[in-house]
């Protein structure tokens, strides 16, 4: 025989009940409208339809849609008592009524079946939201381990930020069937806040307990009513639930029962939990991202299913805090009843604003009156009414510093306690006040940060000037302090440009420069160029006129990004401005800087000429910074015209002032430059020498866009050295680090090199995705001369692998391209040297014989080093040495 499902049951229920407005059997659409009306969520008919032919489900944890069904049905007379909801509740996998829920269907179901509390074994917990509470498996199961614990009195605590979900978690255990079994004499629950009537409350556990009512009026002394309550229960198994404390003494009086019981206190104040707890004091956290969706999802199916991105970013907004994503749902969900898009839409955008969700309400009485105890029964909640009432027990002082500390960014962020101090203007003892209080959360030690919905409140007052001016003003002191220790710049980085932002949204000229001129070597070195283009942007509408400075770290930016004739430009504009203010500091670094471009564009003449210039500039002015820039530059001048000698001499004067002057970011840039000297003038021992000492230095300074290059670079040379295993290591972890710089030509360059690394071993099929990789990077920046070489590496590995077909059109394209890029002696051997193997595998030697003695004479001449290669190759093909 089949056992009738949860669906069928509720099918019949609904077919045997009367509709007592329209007459006759009770529709699907009619149920969908009580239910509705019951619960305050909305149904509709297909909903019942789903439920009925188990096409959908209900979850465990929605009480008030289960409890809301059993009663519409048996005020419509198809269901009849108690133990026929029990079974019907039973067919679905769903735990039986409570005594609360079994009252409140019908008065006459009080009186329990066999398993619930008789007289005088209460349950005073208020019902379950109607909503699921989701993410708290890991701390219910935690909770139940210390409240099954019979090695001592179980004594456990919950705290945690307002409207994090600390009475839910409550609500949990005390409705959880296991909890249940394991007190089987019931469970007292009082709600305390901020101000309660101990006297009243202790009169209703006495009452709840079983102690006539008569007698609980003679006990007139709060003392008698503990004890008597103390005395009734001493001997029983129950959980004692003591909510929203706010002072501990508030708490003592409730603290009743003997070693058979088990209490759990929740609190905003972690003092408070600790010392009611001890070890067994357990913070609620906020929901993760994916816990958030899946609240909102149950509120408002329709909507988020339509508006996820929108959800997603409403979830970070609220810091994932539950009854902030609670009235974020419920708001949706009644917006979504009109059916009208533009209403959701309008919704979703006002949202966004702080002010907007900390004052969405619901009103709910049973939730009012219930879980919070400082509210009236009625009231309307909000996040704000659930947050004023800490912030109503601060004193003023306290109140003003968590105003001040709104300036800073909200978690994930942190700030020290120096900064704290600073901005707000308090003591250390205020700090402690607002931790104790559950409005600022200690994140590691001297550091703190603001949950998002606290930080939204505290920031809905205009914020005071002045402490917008100590912000600014210490985080300029911070980089100054720090310049070359870039893990604390790295650290503050949100603070940072949190100072950034003010200062630029008030019109702070000065701060603003004087900040940015203080970052600008930190965002060049860690690769945040598209911060520092956007903060020296605002700058530059602000300024009256053309500031050189702005302009020269604009062209450096634009020419790390690859935008030489934007570079340029920027350059030419802060020359003029600044010769025409004689600043000649300025026009010393906009020279040097412009050295170094007509540098790359092989314009030796005018690169000689503006380094002479800003040479003598620089001498002058006795910036050291800026010699040791210029010496590197003339160095690097000699380098493109290939005078090694000269390069090497320039750029060791350059080190030697850089290393005397602890100018850290310059001192790795020109020892990379250095060590690529020295690998073309075939000194590799040495150049690896000067490479890992670059290294080293932007390793210790945290120089992450230095760190690639010079990754890169150790790559190369010790693919060269013949060590392909430690080349693998460096190239792998130069990719990565090039991918979070967004660096895409950094990281073409390495992956070519860890397809050469591959290859050298023998493992050609490895390699080929390295260059497929490197090829496509290369493509899109318009890179001819790096397309070209891949493509002939490439194409011998392809040819290695044995893949002729794949590997003859890239080797022909390669040569085809070699004649027209600059410095194309490498890519005209490689291909040459492709297509000569490609003859042998086609059985043609007389072409492979020419071919490989055209590619052995050009990389001979140039001193490249796959010539070794290609003439062991002509040994063993048994081909003659080329004229």
């Amino acid at each position: 025989m089949v056992e009738e499902s949860f669906g069928d049951i509720l099918r019949t229920l609904r077919r045997n009940s009367r509709d007592a407005l329209y007459g006759g059997q009770l529709s699907q659409n009619r149920l969908a409208d009580l239910l509705s009306e019951e619960t305050g969520m909305v149904y509709s008919r297909a909903a019942i339809s789903d439920w009925e032919r188990g096409k959908g489900h209900i979850h465990k944890d929605a009480r008030p849609v289960l409890v809301g069904l059993v009663k519409i049905l048996h005020q419509a007379g198809g269901l009849a008592t108690r133990r026929e909801a029990e079974r019907w509740l039973a067919a679905g996998n769903y735990r039986a009524l409570s005594a609360a829920e079994a009252a409140g269907i019908d008065p006459e179901w009080s009186a329990p079946p066999a398993g619930e509390p008789a007289a005088g074994r209460p349950f005073l917990p208020p019902l379950m939201p109607q909503h699921p509470i989701i993410g708290r498996v890991e701390a219910l199961g935690k909770l139940k381990e210390w409240l099954f614990d019979n090695r001592s009195l179980a004594l456990s605590s919950i705290n945690g930020l307002p409207g994090v979900g600390k009475t839910a978690l409550a609500l949990l255990a005390a409705h959880d069937p296991d909890v249940r079994q394991r007190f089987p004499d019931g469970v007292l629950w009082v709600g305390l806040g901020t101000n309660p009537d101990i006297f009243a409350l202790l009169g209703r556990w006495a009452k709840a307990v079983g102690i006539p009512e008569e007698e609980v009026a003679k006990l007139g002394a709060q003392r008698l009513r503990i004890d008597a309550i103390h005395q009734t229960i001493r001997n029983r198994q129950m959980l004692i639930v003591i909510d929203d404390v706010w002072e501990t003494r508030h708490a003592l009086p409730f603290k009743l029962g003997g070693a058979q019981s088990a209490h759990i206190l929740t609190s905003r104040q972690p003092p408070i939990a600790a010392a009611f707890a001890g070890p067994h004091a357990m913070t609620v956290r906020e929901l993760s991202e994916a816990q958030g969706l899946e609240l909102l999802r149950w509120l408002a199916p329709r909507v988020i299913a339509r508006n996820e991105a929108d959800a997603r970013h409403l979830v970070a907004l609220s810091g994932g805090l539950p009854l902030a994503l609670v009235l974020i749902g419920n708001a949706l969900r009644l917006n979504d009843l009109s059916g009208s898009e533009r209403r959701i839409r309008g919704t979703l955008d006002m949202l966004k604003w702080a002010d907007e969700r900390l004052r969405i309400e619901q009103v709910d009485s049973l939730v009012a009156g219930e879980l919070h105890p400082d509210l009236e029964p009625g009231t309307a909640i909000s996040l704000y009414a659930i947050i004023e009432v800490t912030d109503n027990r601060l004193g003023s002082e306290a109140r003003a510093a968590l105003r001040g500390l709104a300036l800073f960014p909200p978690k994930p962020n942190s700030f020290s306690e120096a900064a704290a101090l600073s901005v707000t203007g308090a003591t250390t003892e205020t700090l402690d006040l607002l931790v104790d209080h559950g409005l600022l959360e200690t994140v590691e030690r001297d550091r703190y940060a603001l949950h998002q919905s606290i930080h939204d409140y505290a920031g809905l007052e205009p914020h005071d000037p002045a402490r917008e001016e100590s912000l600014i003003t210490y985080y300029q002191s911070c980089i100054d302090l720090n310049r070359e220790n870039r893990q604390v710049l790295e650290r503050e980085l949100d603070n940072i440009q949190a100072a950034l932002q003010l200062a630029a949204a008030g019109g702070r000229q000065e701060a603003l420069w004087g900040l940015l001129e203080s970052l600008m070597p930190f965002f060049s070195d860690r690769g945040y160029y598209d911060l520092a283009m956007t903060m020296l942007e605002q700058v530059e509408v602000r300024v009256t006129g053309i500031n050189p400075a702005v302009k020269h770290y604009l062209g450096r930016l634009e020419l790390l990004r690859e935008n030489a004739d934007k570079a340029q430009a920027h350059w030419e504009a802060g020359l003029i401005a600044a010769r025409l203010a004689d600043d000649r500091v300025m026009v010393g670094r906009l020279l040097n800087s412009m050295s170094q471009l007509a540098s790359q564009r092989r314009d030796f003449a005018t690169a000689a000429a503006y380094l002479d210039e800003s040479a003598a500039l620089a001498q002058a002015a006795g910036d050291w910074e800026e010699v040791a820039r210029m010496l590197g530059n003339f160095g690097r001048l000699a380098y493109v015209r290939d005078d090694f000698d000269i390069t090497e001499s320039y750029l060791r004067r350059a080190q030697e002032v850089a290393a005397t002057h602890d100018l850290h970011s310059l001192s790795s840039g020109i020892l990379n430059l250095l060590g690529i000297v020295l690998m073309s003038k075939g000194d590799l021992e040495a150049a690896e020498q000067t490479l890992q000492a670059g290294l080293e230095i932007a390793r210790a300074h945290r120089l992450e866009a230095r760190i690639s290059t010079l990754l890169a670079n150790m790559g190369e040379l010790l693919n060269e050295m013949g060590r392909f295993d430690a080349a693998t290591a460096y190239l792998e972890e130069g990719v990565e680090l090039s991918r979070r710089l967004n660096d895409p030509g950094q990281e073409g360059h390495m992956l070519l090199d860890l397809g050469i690394a591959k290859a050298a071993q023998g493992a050609y099929e490895a390699a080929i995705p390295h260059f497929s990789a490197a090829h496509e990077l290369a493509a899109g920046l318009d890179n001819p001369w790096q397309v070209a070489l891949v493509k002939a590496r490439w194409g011998i590995a392809a040819l290695e692998a044995g893949d002729a077909e794949q590997a003859r059109p890239l080797l022909v394209q390669a040569a085809e391209l070699a004649p027209s890029v600059a410095s194309s002696a490498k890519i005209e051997g490689l291909s040459r040297f492709g297509l000569a193997k490609l003859a042998i595998a086609d059985g043609d030697r007389e072409t492979a014989a020419a071919q490989s003695a055209a590619a052995l004479i050009v990389l001979q001449t140039h001193g490249l080093a796959p010539a070794v290669e290609v003439a062991a190759w002509r040994a063993g093909q048994g081909f003659s040495s080329p004229p």
